[in-house]
């Protein structure tokens, strides 16, 4: 076994800033997944206790208020994803 290649290893675990990015990086994974998990259900709540609020049509068209809001939160996951990698992105390339 190389033992410089384990001198190595062990001192970046010991990495106080690896710690904290690695902290960082959980808080907004898991802030983010939140936000879009918090979305699908109240999307899937208002379509269970409000059906006809997501009935009605989108300013006079045939496309209901239901499916602006669902793509509107298929947009949100596909925003929220770029979001994190370019933060993420920035973070790693800081330390």
């Amino acid at each position: 076994m190389d033992t410089d290649a384990t001198a190595s290893s062990n001192t970046e675990l010991d990495n106080a800033e690896l710690h904290q990015l690695l902290r960082k990086r959980s808080r907004l994974r898991w802030g983010l997944t939140v936000l879009l998990g918090g979305s699908y259900l109240a999307y899937a709540l208002a379509g269970h206790y409000f059906p006809r609020a997501l009935a009605i049509p989108f300013f006079a068209s045939a496309m209901p208020w239901g499916m602006v809001a669902g793509y509107t939160i298929i947009l949100m996951s596909i925003i929220l994803s770029v979001v994190y990698v370019r933060v993420v992105g920035k973070l790693t390339a800081q330390h």
